[in-house]
């Protein structure tokens, strides 16, 4: 349910600033630069939680990231409820995996190439979405073929959100220094794992 809310504020609500091209306001960009330059990292990241198109790329970044986790770790236990064996739910979690890494480095190539970051992100949101959902839907007696290829698409799609959200991140703090909102995603996250794995 949190992650259906997350993903449909996502695609109502974010709309990241356009990129801007550094040769329209060098001069600008600059001065911003080496204002933001003495600043220490901790003044950056309390300006970060200030800006609300960051909040929610920073909400979705690490509710995703902490059920992820909780769901590897509980995949065992929840596949062993429908009566697959420990055998499947470890192969189901390799797969997504796999697929997961698939999911990302695509994703960060296709981004790489057409920097459409906002449209780019509100897709695979809502595929991540929609993928989770039928993947809890499909958690249920005899129906392996179907569990494991619902488990690869969610892979695939939750791990293709990264990159997209870290690029529209930057984009969104930009001329704020790039470290800046990825390392406060990234130190997020690690730290709210810690309670959320069972």
């Amino acid at each position: 349910a949190v992650s259906i809310l997350l993903g449909c504020w996502v695609f109502w609500k974010f709309d990241a600033a356009p990129p801007t091209p550094p040769t329209v306001a060098a001069a600008r960009n600059t001065q911003i630069r080496l204002g933001t330059a003495s600043e220490s990292t901790f003044d950056l990241w309390l300006k970060l939680f200030r800006r609300p198109q960051y909040m929610l790329l920073w909400s979705v970044f690490t509710v995703g990231v902490c059920c992820s986790s909780c769901m590897l770790s509980l995949f065992n236990d929840l596949v062993g409820k429908c009566g697959y064996s420990d055998a499947t739910g470890s192969v189901a979690s390799l797969a997504y995996m796999i697929a997961g890494t698939v999911g990302l480095v695509v994703t960060g190539l296709i981004i790489g190439q057409a920097p459409a970051y906002r449209s780019a992100l509100k897709c695979t949101t809502a595929f991540a979405v929609c993928a989770g959902t039928a993947l809890f839907f499909n958690l249920h007696q005899e129906a392996m073929v179907s569990l494991l290829s619902c488990t690869v698409l969610f892979g695939m799609a939750l791990f293709a959100v990264v990159p997209c959200i870290f690029a529209c991140a930057v984009e969104e703090t930009y001329p704020m220094p790039t470290e800046a909102p990825t390392g406060l995603l990234e130190i997020s996250t690690v730290l709210l794992q810690l309670p959320a794995i069972p």
